[in-house]
């Protein structure tokens, strides 16, 4: 679960290599108990990603994530 203010940090996206025989392979490789592997891809976002090299001397720019690990139970 992924908590941000969402008018700073607005969107995440979720990863999975899939169902099919390509992605059970990759889902042996990256866990333990052989799947299935997700990953959440979440932080800051900007639409100028140069925009970071106009930070003048002194400035500091931060933001905050807050990730909880949730167990999903199969039914």
């Amino acid at each position: 679960m992924h908590i941000a203010n969402h008018h700073i940090s607005p969107g995440k996206k979720q990863w999975t290599w899939g169902c099919g025989e390509f992605g059970q392979a990759w889902d042996r490789q990256l866990t333990d108990e052989d799947g299935p592997y997700f990953e959440l891809m979440c932080g800051m976002y900007t639409d100028n990603q140069p925009d970071f090299s106009w930070i003048m001397p002194n400035e500091a720019r931060s933001s905050g994530n807050t990730l909880c690990p949730i167990k999903i139970l199969a039914m």
